[in-house]
């Protein structure tokens, strides 16, 4: 086997693995969603005011659970505030999709600094949560 060969056979075998690792991530891992129930704990944090954009996951109480923390930092309006979107369980891991809704000219809102935020508790049964923030980068 000459040179050119070996370095022919080693480019194909890392395509190969690049190939098996995107079928893994976006056919197995992402695959069989399905809706899992949450908990809104936002109420038992009243008077946090995180001064700047928060996300942090973290064990709860229970072993089997996890708090999800996700905070904008300060806003300017009454009319801005953080909804979760979805939360879904798949194979490798649970998805949570957060979104900012914010001021409209129907719904201008009081003018005042706000700190929006959401705190929620879901199990995981030992799966990596993921966060998505709709709208930000």
């Amino acid at each position: 086997m000459t040179r050119r060969d070996a370095a022919v056979a080693g480019l194909v075998a890392i395509v190969a693995l690049a190939a098996v690792w995107v079928a893994y991530v976006h056919l197995w891992r992402r695959g069989d969603p399905r809706p899992l129930r949450y908990r809104d704990a936002t109420a038992k944090l009243r008077g946090f005011a995180p001064v700047r954009p928060l996300l942090r996951v973290f064990p709860a109480r229970n072993p089997n659970e996890t708090s999800v923390l996700v905070a904008s930092g300060p806003r300017s309006s009454t009319a801005y505030r953080l909804d979760i979107a979805r939360v879904v369980e798949e194979r490798g891991r649970v998805d949570v999709t957060v979104r900012e809704r914010t001021p409209t000219l129907a719904h201008p809102g009081q003018a005042r600094i706000t700190y929006p935020y959401r705190l929620i508790v879901l199990p995981t049964h030992g799966k990596h949560v993921h966060v998505h923030w709709e709208g930000r980068p």
